[in-house]
């Protein structure tokens, strides 16, 4: 195997691939940090796979600047983080590389022609393996297939992705919903992702964000959000492919999601343990007893009081108490600690609100409180709703006292994308504590 390539280019062409390969890859998976090159006088095809996701590449300069000159075939499997470490180590004067194989080595040098001078004649050598990196078989009949626009895909999936169960008790959770659904001129995407007792949810609606107009409902697996976000964000093609393909044991074919982007193919295996996913829109339209307005911005002090006494109480669960004292028309939120440290923060809007009740309050989790100034875009104004926990508590019906005990839900500021023509919304909603 013997070609030459844009030194640059063919540093941007195995980026992804060599994400792929080294990161969350299965423990002790065979393919585990390995990339495989086929090159013939076209193209060359890069192969990894980490056991959840596969990722092939065909690389010509059809996709890429790559001035690819293949003087003769072959196929070759490497370490893929030592190829990009040696790569990124040659002098930036290379500006086209010599790839070949030399005694059972993958030698990489500089296309020109050699000089006298030491420096222009660097070389680097990494050992062959015997392994060939080969992905399970994609697909070829779908049961959904959305193109959809990339840079609002990412978007999107960016502002849940904090939000996926991280214990593995919950592990129907460690992963995220994407649907989409409407009319071509009036089409809503939703992105919702939570633990079982914390869920964030973003709409983004518009026209034209599906352009082929097709529904979907496709479970991604927590595993594969880092790396799906980054080298979608680093892709350059407007649009991208989603589809989701079923298991087809006679042809071979594990279930799996399908994302096609710079005529490059994602695959993301795994997902027979995510079956369904529960329904929160119920939640968003839920008529709520009270409904409060509040600056997203003066809540920051109460994560610093948060972190304060924290460090010194021990107990699993944090809980932070907050009360509405109507009169004052105030919120008094205090971590339910031995520190003695309420804050007092404005309510507003208040012709707005509504309120049930004389004892109006709720507890919750504080990092619930915490991922809400930080996960909610640091102001504007956010919405309150909840039924009171002092109404709940007088119930004497366990079976009724849990219909009743609904999460707390916030509704942050709409956000207005004119370039792009779009609108987007972002929910929170959490579940209260009794304890």
């Amino acid at each position: 195997m013997i070609f030459e390539a844009n030194r640059e280019e063919f540093i941007r062409a195995i980026k992804p691939a060599v994400e792929v390969a080294s990161k969350s890859a299965l423990k002790g998976f065979k393919y585990e940090n390995l990339l495989t090159i086929e090159a013939d006088q076209d193209r060359f095809v890069l192969s990894a796979f980490n056991g959840l996701i596969s990722f092939v590449a065909p690389i010509s300069g059809n996709n890429f600047n790559i001035d690819y000159d293949c003087k003769e075939e072959g196929t070759v499997t490497v370490y893929a983080d030592d190829l990009m470490t040696f790569m990124l180590s040659l002098p930036k004067s290379y500006n086209k590389v010599k790839i070949s194989l030399d005694s059972n080595q993958l030698k990489i040098e500089s296309a020109a022609k050699q000089t006298t001078k030491k420096k222009s004649n660097s070389v680097r050598t990494m050992p062959i393996l015997s392994e060939t990196v080969r992905p399970p078989n994609p697909g070829k009949v779908f049961d959904q297939d959305v193109q959809i626009n990339r840079e609002i895909f990412v978007k999107g999936m960016d502002s849940v992705i904090f939000a996926p169960a991280y214990e593995e008790k919950f592990y129907s959770y460690m992963c995220m919903l994407f649907e989409a659904r409407g009319d071509i001129d009036d089409q809503i995407i939703r992105f919702s992702a939570g633990t079982g007792g914390r869920f964030a949810i973003k709409d983004i609606k518009g026209k034209h964000i599906v352009e082929n107009n097709q529904k979907a409902r496709i479970i991604f697996p927590k595993d594969s959000l880092s790396i799906i976000s980054k080298l979608l964000s680093e892709a350059s093609s407007p649009s991208i492919s989603i589809k989701y393909v079923s298991a087809k044991q006679k042809d071979d074919i594990a279930e799996h999601i399908m994302i096609e982007f710079d005529n490059m193919v994602l695959c993301v295996f795994g997902l027979e343990h995510f079956t369904k996913y529960p329904d929160l829109a119920k939640i968003i339209s839920h008529q709520y007893s009270n409904r409060v307005y509040s600056n997203l911005e003066d809540w920051k002090p109460i994560v610093k009081t948060i972190e304060g006494t924290r460090h010194r109480w021990n107990e699993n669960i944090h809980n932070t108490e907050v009360v509405l004292e109507d009169s004052e028309e105030i919120f008094k939120i205090t971590p339910k600690t031995s520190h003695a440290s309420p804050t007092f923060i404005d309510m507003v809007d208040t012709d707005n609100c509504i309120l049930k009740g004389d004892k109006i309050w709720f507890r919750c989790n504080s990092d619930y409180i915490r991922e809400m100034v930080v996960q909610g875009g640091g102001s504007g104004r956010i919405q309150f709703n909840f039924e009171s926990q002092s109404l709940i508590d007088e119930i004497k019906d366990e079976k009724q006292k849990q219909k009743q005990m609904k999460p707390v839900l916030i509704k942050f500021p709409e956000n207005v994308d004119e370039a792009k023509d779009v609108v987007d919304n972002f929910y929170m909603f959490f579940s209260i504590s009794t304890k």
